[in-house]
């Protein structure tokens, strides 16, 4: 996301990265294994990650803002469009009854 409307999503990696496999587990009977390795796979736990994630990108949007007219801010601003565009499709997928007996339709919301 960051790269995207940071760097116009121009990032590129060359060559063979450290892991080859991730195992994204949650947590059982109270144990987090979180950014384990072995060998080249490397164990993830989802909810650390997105705990991770959300603080990383707090720190991020907290530090645009507080920059708003530097050349980063101004990146993020043209390349934001970039990220994701949302444009409704219905479907008419009946999966089941909802409330009080009428059908349950599903909404799609296709992102490119």
């Amino acid at each position: 996301m960051r790269c995207t409307v940071l760097h116009q999503g121009r990032a590129r990696v060359d060559g063979k990265g450290r892991y080859e496999r991730f195992a994204f587990g949650k947590p059982t009977g109270g144990f987090v294994d979180h950014l384990r390795s072995e060998g080249n796979l490397l164990h993830v736990d989802g909810e650390a990650l997105l705990g991770e994630v959300l603080a990383a990108l707090d720190r991020w949007i907290r530090e645009l803002e507080a920059n708003s007219g530097g050349i980063a801010a101004r990146h993020v601003a043209s390349n934001i469009p970039k990220l994701v565009r949302v444009t409704h499709c219905s479907v008419p997928l009946v999966v089941g009854e909802g409330v009080a007996g009428q059908p349950l339709r599903i909404q799609m919301y296709k992102t490119n």
